[in-house]
């Protein structure tokens, strides 16, 4: 802390001041200091001498890039001006512990080796060392294996020495490769206290998951998703992957098949809402998605020309028509749309060729959607029911053993629908499913503590470096929902479900932005409650927002089961 308190006293006076504290004595062995302004990064300075002025020459590397970059008008005025900005400044500070040598042959070994965003590399070349710290490759996106190269090639001062295999560098040059951990303190906002930091963030304790929390869990999910909707006149709907380092989106319109998941997870959260300003806003949302869905703008493609969306796009459009709103669509479009849907899947369950295999069970689900917007009794909606019963018994037949879990939730979903009346016919491979999944759950008592937020993940692979991601939150959506169904979960079960499921919606909280991940983010408002795609990689897919939205509610929904049963204690 005292390191930090003299780098903020130099940023706050934009100069290092005389030497004044951290000298030999408990000095660390590397310093990366980063300086933001507004979110954006405007300084960084780092160095690995382990000498007595570390801090002083990382700090002064990034005030020095900082004056350089700070748009500051020359004149009588330049200090106060400074000076005001320097107030605006936000400071992370990572202190590095001992250097710990390692030998690598290939860079892949450092990428099995090194846990993003907790292990920082270095490498010793000649009479250079650099270094790469855990924030560093965490906001560049980089394994160990980018950042030990990244290290060399500026250790060597030659960037094709990042080329060379870790095994003949060692050989041929000598060089040595270090491994390292840090201490990292950030300021969440200007002249704040800092904030002890894991992986760039708070680690998400296991009692934190409880009926209150889910419930603003899911209004700032929604929320989220409905700030992600294109600001101008044209009808995008959703925009794409959101990087929250940079505050853009990688596209100014997400896929249909996003658009739709978006859809989705609103019109869930919809149900229970308890905020009728969140609900509404959502509301305006998912009528922007459907706009979207039933428009095809500059640079589109017609979404109804999509075999695996054509049926959301029916869809909407008999919604419309049901609530007396005017067709969107025209005569020939509705029939384009109408046709692909009633092609997706033939009455043996043979899919359209169209449709590939990983899109099948997101067809049959928007069979489903198709289906309920059309009079229950009428000749369409028993055709449709008719072939998405087909479809799924195809899907079933052809899915291999363990497979199931790649095709939630939507496979699981059609299920449900389809034995709306009577016994799940599914129930036994569906409940195979959960087991997968629960047999390749990360437990907290098996990891390493620094590797603690990972608890709760899913993964398929004994791989040294487990990485979960925001995919187990498809199935984890289905077995939420499965929770509060009888057909699926026995009331023997459902305490030990219940339990296994929260440990892993706290791995999908972990994965969700809150205030400490934002520090790091150029709009942390835009940016708060997004989902990212991994603990290391930053980005936000809608999907994944959407489906852990989907997650959260139907756990909501499952838990107002049990309670109403009166079966299982709920927090």
């Amino acid at each position: 802390m005292a390191a930090f308190e003299l780098v903020e006293r130099w940023a706050r006076d934009w100069r290092i001041g005389e030497r004044d504290g951290l000298d030999t004595p408990g000095h660390p062995g590397g310093v990366s200091v980063v300086l933001r302004l507004d979110g954006k990064i405007v300084g960084r300075g780092t160095d690995v001498s382990g000498s007595a002025d570390t801090l002083r020459i990382a700090a002064g590397s990034a005030l020095a890039e900082a004056a350089a970059r700070v748009p500051v008008e020359h004149d009588a005025l330049m200090e106060q001006s400074r000076r005001s900005i320097a107030e605006r400044i936000t400071i992370s500070l990572e202190l590095a512990g001992p250097m710990i040598p390692f030998s690598p042959a290939e860079y892949a070994d450092a990428a099995k080796d090194i846990a993003p965003g907790i292990d920082g590399v270095a490498c010793r070349f000649g009479g250079g060392v650099a270094a790469m710290f855990p924030m560093q490759m965490l906001i560049s996106g980089m394994d160990g294996a980018r950042g030990l190269s990244a290290a060399v090639a500026k250790a060597a001062g030659e960037p094709a020495k990042g080329l060379v295999k870790p095994a003949d560098l060692a050989r041929d040059d000598h060089a040595v490769f270090y491994r390292f951990k840090t201490v990292h303190l950030a300021q969440l906002a200007p002249r704040g206290t800092p904030t002890f930091l894991d992986r760039g963030g708070r680690v998400i304790a296991p009692g934190e998951v409880t009926t209150a929390e889910l419930r603003r869990w899911a209004d700032g999910l929604a929320g989220n998703l409905a700030r992600r909707m294109y600001p101008g006149p044209e009808k995008y709907g959703i925009q794409g992957t959101y990087d929250p380092l940079t505050g853009e989106y990688q596209a100014p319109f997400a896929s249909p098949e996003e658009q739709v998941a978006a859809w989705l997870a609103l019109s869930s959260y919809a149900d229970i809402a308890k905020d009728q300003a969140l609900a509404a806003a959502a509301g305006d949302a998912m009528a922007g998605v459907q706009a979207a869905l039933l428009t095809a703008e500059p640079g589109e493609a017609p979404p109804w020309h999509d075999a695996a969306v054509a049926p959301a796009a029916w869809a909407f459009e008999q919604m419309r028509v049901k609530t007396g709103s005017p067709a969107a669509l025209s005569d020939e479009m509705s029939l384009k749309a109408r046709t692909a849907t009633a092609d997706v899947v033939s009455d043996d369950g043979q899919f359209a060729a169209a449709i590939p295999p990983g899109e099948r069970p997101f067809a049959l689900y928007m069979l489903v959607l198709a289906s309920e917007a059309m009079p229950p009794d009428g000749a369409d909606a028993r055709a449709l029911e008719k072939d998405l019963s087909a479809g799924l018994d195809r899907l079933y037949r052809d899915t291999p053993p363990g497979g199931l879990v790649g095709q939630m939730p939507w496979m699981g979903y059609a299920e449900v629908v389809r034995s709306r009346e009577g016994p799940i016919a599914a129930a036994v491979a569906l409940r195979d499913m959960r087991d997968l999944v629960w047999k390749n759950q990360l437990q907290a008592d098996a990891l390493p503590y620094s590797e603690r937020d990972l608890a709760g993940g899913i993964v398929f692979t004994a791989s040294r470096s487990p990485n979960p991601s925001w995919q187990a939150a498809r199935p984890l959506a289905f077995i939420a929902m499965m929770l509060g169904d009888p057909r699926l979960t026995e009331p023997r079960e459902m305490m030990p479900e219940l339990t296994r499921l929260t440990v892993s919606l706290r791995f999908l909280r972990q994965l969700t932005a809150g205030p400490a991940e934002c520090h790091m983010y150029a709009d942390p408002g835009r940016a708060m409650w997004g989902v990212r795609a991994s603990l290391w990689d930053q980005s936000m897919p809608v999907d994944a927002t959407a489906v852990t939205l989907m997650a959260v509610c139907d756990t909501l929904r499952s838990l107002d089961a049990l309670r109403h049963r009166e079966t299982v204690p709920v927090k």
